[in-house]
């Protein structure tokens, strides 16, 4: 059974729209995941934002979006806001340091 050329056209006509409406098939798939920014506030007032790098019990690294790295002490640290679950910052930063003494903070 052969159909229409009136169908095929709207039905291409419809595609064409759904398409266009809702940004394509992909637009909802990150092709690439962005960095997640984070907000560093230090009790003198300033703000960094950016992704944290490092932080442990006397420092806190923030790479900031321009690509620089700031470095402060964490006695200057008056909060911070991430998507990232505290945990994860928390466990890469146990990490990083025990790294630097050779054992693992499992042991």
């Amino acid at each position: 059974m052969k159909r229409g050329n009136g169908f095929i056209r709207a039905f291409i006509i419809f595609s064409i729209m759904i398409l266009s409406t809702h940004g394509g098939l992909l637009s909802s798939i990150s092709l690439a995941q962005d960095p997640v920014e984070e907000v560093v506030y230090f009790t003198d007032g300033s703000t960094a934002r950016g992704y944290i790098v490092h932080i442990n019990r006397k420092i806190i690294r923030i790479a900031l979006l321009d690509g620089t790295i700031i470095e402060r002490p964490v006695t200057l640290l008056y909060r911070f806001y991430s998507k990232r679950h505290f945990s994860e910052i928390y466990n890469q930063a146990l990490e990083m340091e025990n790294l630097e003494f050779g054992k693992s903070y499992r042991d």
